[in-house]
């Protein structure tokens, strides 16, 4: 791939001014897609002749498999691209030249143009086609066992010199570690995302980690139940029971998330979320509103295909309520939740329960019923455990 521009023949280390500046000022970006950016522009300033640019970044999500990034010199702008862990089924993806790189663990290059061109890649003949004549893949590897892969490619008629792909190979040097500790924050952001819930995991990485910290918070208090699920895991094998618990869980999560509201807690088929109050009570109540309306209608379409399909329909309740919480760290001394507990949790998991006794999908406090005036109608006073006066509590309706 061409010799290192690190070592010049006085025997004395030097290094190109791109790398270079990546290493003393370019990673205090926090940008990433900026940092990508500007990495295309001094690169050709520099005379380096890249055309295309891209970055792939495998990452650990559930949902998603990398994080892309790709340059071009004409827009001179980056843009930043998600892919799911379906992309590993594309065709474009099992031909791609990053499949041949990360078996081998070597750089890849291929001329484009010329006596010694070799498209043997269909990414490769489509570049050809609109112009690139040399294009290499370089894995950045520095203590993940996943390679990080940057791919750069030219129009210069020529292709790369030897001198042009030192650059490039210092470069990707030179990056390991910075994109290394971005990929690691990546993780660490969505991993908190996925398991803890977003404003939670910005908590936890802003400081809040001592058992015991949080704050009270005002905010509507959503909690759901799937009613029959005892029956339901003894009558269903292992893998259906999870699919069904998931088809659920979506439901309910996706509206909820539409509507700005964070889930909190998985309680076995039970739910626990909250709408923090920013707005005021009334706006945060409506959404929680509007998120349970959702996801009952939601829910009506699975069990439309369920009952297509031959099996039974999921009851559930869902139970608003809205007050003040304490937010925070509880648990042991090595195992800490970040969760909302008070008496206006344990009011809204009671109130879940009239659901069934009134044959309702969905029952609101007269706390959250005063903000959704026209929406809701009272179904009367009922009792609560371990609350002495019955409640007034309302239904949808008018």
């Amino acid at each position: 791939m061409g010799a290192s521009a690190l070592n010049d023949h006085d025997g004395v280390w030097h290094l190109h001014p791109v790398p270079a500046w990546l290493l003393h000022e370019g990673w205090r970006q926090a940008n990433r897609r900026l940092l990508f950016e500007q990495i295309g522009h001094r690169l050709n300033q520099a005379g380096v002749p890249v055309w295309r640019m891209a970055a792939f970044i495998p990452t650990l999500h559930p949902e998603l498999y990398a994080d892309s990034f790709f340059w071009n010199r004409e827009s001179g702008k980056a843009r930043y691209q998600q892919s799911g862990h379906e992309v590993r089924q594309e065709a474009e993806y099992q031909n791609s030249p990053l499949l041949e790189v990360g078996r081998s663990g070597k750089p890849l290059r291929r001329r484009l143009t010329g006596p010694d061109a070799l498209l043997d890649f269909p990414i490769l003949r489509q570049m050809a086609e609109q112009g690139a004549t040399d294009y290499i893949v370089l894995p950045v590897r520095f203590t993940r066992p996943q390679p990080v892969y940057l791919t750069f490619a030219t129009d210069r008629p020529q292709g790369f010199g030897d001198k042009d792909i030192a650059v490039l190979s210092d470069l990707a040097e030179v990056f390991a570690p910075i994109i290394e500790a971005m990929a690691t924050q990546m993780v660490a952001v969505r991993l908190l995302d996925t398991y803890v819930g977003r404003n939670a995991g910005q908590r936890v990485l802003a400081g809040q980690i001592g058992r015991g910290s949080g704050e009270t918070i005002d905010a509507a208090i959503w909690y759901c139940d799937l009613r029959g699920f005892t029956l339901l895991s003894d009558r269903l094998p292992r893998d259906r029971l999870i699919a069904t618990l998931n088809q659920y869980f979506d439901r309910m999560g996706g509206a909820i998330e539409c509507h700005k509201g964070e889930v909190l807690k998985f309680i076995g088929d039970a739910m626990l979320a909250i709408f923090p109050v920013v707005d005021g009570k009334a706006a945060a109540c409506l959404a929680a509103f509007e998120a349970a309306l959702e996801s009952i209608a939601a829910m009506d379409a699975l069990n439309s295909e369920r009952r297509a399909a031959g099996d039974s329909e999921l009851e559930f309740g869902i139970a608003l309520h809205v007050g003040d919480v304490m937010y925070g760290n509880i648990g042991t001394s090595h195992r800490l939740d970040f969760t909302v507990i008070g008496p206006a949790v344990n009011y809204a998991s009671r109130l879940e329960r009239l659901c069934r006794e009134l044959r309702q999908k969905l029952v609101v406090s007269a706390d959250v019923a005063q903000h959704l005036d026209g929406h809701v109608r009272s179904a009367g006073r009922h009792s609560l455990r371990s609350i002495a006066e019955p409640q007034e509590i309302f239904v949808p309706g008018r």
